[in-house]
């Protein structure tokens, strides 16, 4: 997502908040966001869940509303979304 630089600050900590919680979620694996060392303004968000249901119920938290609430704001078009279902680690 490329987010707008004068609410840049605000939603890093949104993100660093949202990224507490959320590690802390049964199902979660692994959930950080990363920023673009050529572009501060462009964040990346790396996440993998045990199961469909995991992410589900991740998307119906507490913290996910109050994301929600600072991050699409400060977000400059649409964000660009692959997901990957894996049936079997190698």
């Amino acid at each position: 997502m490329k987010v707008q630089p004068e609410k840049l600050a605000v939603a890093l900590e949104a993100m660093r908040v949202m990224g507490i919680a959320t590690r802390e979620e049964p199902g979660c694996l692994h959930y950080r966001f990363y920023q673009d060392i050529e572009d501060e303004n462009a964040i990346f968000v790396y996440e993998r869940w045990t199961d469909g249901a995991a992410l589900q119920a991740h998307m119906n938290t507490p913290h996910m509303a109050e994301y929600r609430k600072v991050v699409p704001d400060a977000v400059v078009g649409p964000s660009v979304v692959f997901r990957y279902e894996i049936e079997s680690p190698s």
